[in-house]
């Protein structure tokens, strides 16, 4: 996670703390050390932190006296700032609520489930040590996951964080309480006595009870209509979301695979893209200078940047550029998230459908049939539930992993002829499709997530095999 990233969280997590009156004035914020230490960053971090704080008039820093609070709010003010910022996001937050246990649930699970003795010990340490409970819930946030060595879900972890539990724990005693240093010493007991279904079992119960108390808060407290539209939870899976040559290119990617630019057509010309979407000629030669790196173009003077098959891109693919295989590391990260999360989010939207929306999944995957390009199965699948899934957290979360698949495109050589593919991907497919016509959600759900796991395992073996030793740091579990 970029430092950028960790300035915003710290920023935000104190700044909540001033307006909700957790911080009243005159209280003194810990050291630049101390929060550095706290929450695993720079002393420049918290610097600049704490420096931003100063200049927009909520704290004092001087040399002796350190950081104190400054600005003073009375109840009055402390109550409305609740209740504005509560009301502004409530739609969002209420979603969030909801979506969190079967986003994450499983994944949690797994992580804890693989986490190592020292990283359990380190967790009980830093969690019985420290009183702040804001600072025990990251740490925790930031262990419980290090076993699956997935960058992206931690960026995608401290953002749920940062908009979902920042705010409410700060607010809520009984959050505070379900989510206390002995809860987390309770699953520690369950992961070193090798208890995995009680370790379930307690994820559930504790994500439940944070949704049930999210309800009851907003039910109890939360009286104030904030004027205006509401505020969505936002959500990008690069570490700069402003890097528009990776966005465009997996767009013009998305567009060759999905067959808007076939192969052996050209691209459009680079002047015309440039003018098209109002960016600069140089952000689309880098994006098309990534694609070509990946195989999906190559460049056929005078005439212009030709589409290539996808059995032709693994022979064309540069595997030396620093930037390709980081996006083929996002990929893997990507995919472990969503084959980790899909079996209990393919049941949530499958038990949510219309007979409407089950006839449109029954259609779209009978065509599939038709097609001689079974490969696409999971990326159809995966579409099918982020159009579908009740929550909009999830369908946001979704929509952009999915992206991120895209760049795989070079392994598609790699998985052999397109008849072997056809071969492997084929009883998937009709096993699919017959559980969704006899209504066997579970049943569907499990074949499911057993491809996800399978293409998640060989897509680790086949990066491993193309000199990207990284891959094989990402967990994939049995």
């Amino acid at each position: 996670m970029s430092e950028l990233e960790l300035h915003q969280i710290i920023y935000e997590a104190i700044l909540t703390q001033i307006q909700f009156g957790v911080r009243r004035y005159k209280d003194s914020l810990s050291s630049a050390d101390e929060t550095g230490r706290l929450f695993c960053v720079s002393v420049d971090t918290v610097q600049s932190v704490y420096r931003r704080l100063k200049k927009e008039g909520y704290i004092s820093l001087m040399r002796n006296a350190g950081a104190k609070v400054i600005m003073s709010y009375d109840d009055a003010e402390i109550e409305q700032h609740v209740q504005t910022y509560f009301s502004l996001r409530k739609d969002a937050l209420l979603d969030m609520s909801r979506s969190i246990q079967p986003l994450l649930g499983n994944i949690q699970w797994i992580g804890l489930k693989y986490a190592s003795p020292d990283t359990l010990d380190t967790i009980e340490h830093l969690s019985d040590k420290h009183t702040n409970h804001t600072f025990v819930m990251w740490h925790y946030l930031e262990h419980k996951y290090v076993a699956l060595h997935n960058n992206i879900l931690m960026r995608l972890a401290r953002q749920v964080y940062l908009f979902f539990h920042v705010p409410f724990f700060n607010i809520d005693r009984h959050v505070r309480s379900i989510s206390s240093s002995e809860q987390i010493m309770e699953t520690l007991n369950l992961c070193r006595g090798h208890n995995w279904a009680a370790l379930q079992e307690l994820i559930d119960s504790w994500q439940n009870d944070l949704c049930s108390s999210l309800h009851h808060f907003y039910t109890d407290r939360i009286t104030f209509e904030a004027p205006g539209n509401q505020m969505d939870f936002r959500w990008s899976s690069y570490k700069k979301p402003n890097q528009l040559c990776y966005s465009l290119a997996m767009e013009l990617l998305i567009s060759i695979c999905q067959g808007v630019y076939l192969p052996g057509s050209l691209l459009p010309a680079m002047e015309h893209i440039a003018r098209d979407r109002n960016i600069s000629i140089s952000t689309v030669r880098r994006a098309v200078g990534l694609l070509c790196s990946i195989g999906a173009v190559k460049s056929s003077r005078p005439y212009g940047m030709r589409v290539l098959p996808f059995s032709e891109s693994l022979e064309h693919c540069d595997f030396s550029q620093p930037v390709l295989r980081q996006r083929l590391i996002d990929m893997l990260e990507s995919l472990q998230i969503l084959a980790l999360s899909c079996r209990s989010v393919a049941e949530l939207t499958l038990r949510s459908l219309s007979a409407e929306s089950l006839r449109h999944w029954l259609q779209t995957l009978s065509s599939l049939k038709e097609r001689p390009y079974y490969n696409v199965l999971p990326y159809v699948v995966l579409d099918l539930i982020a159009g579908h899934v009740p929550y909009q957290t999830i369908r946001t979360i979704y929509s952009e992993l999915l992206r991120q698949l895209f760049w795989g495109n070079p392994l598609r050589g790699m998985k052999g002829s397109l008849e072997t593919m056809n071969a492997l991907l084929e009883p998937y497919l009709t096993g699919l499709l017959t559980r969704l016509e006899e209504g066997n959600t579970s049943a569907f759900c499990d074949m499911f997530e057993e491809m996800m796991l399978h293409d998640l395992k060989e897509s680790a073996d086949y990066l491993q095999k193309m000199g990207i030793q990284e891959a094989g740091y990402v967990l994939v579990p049995e």
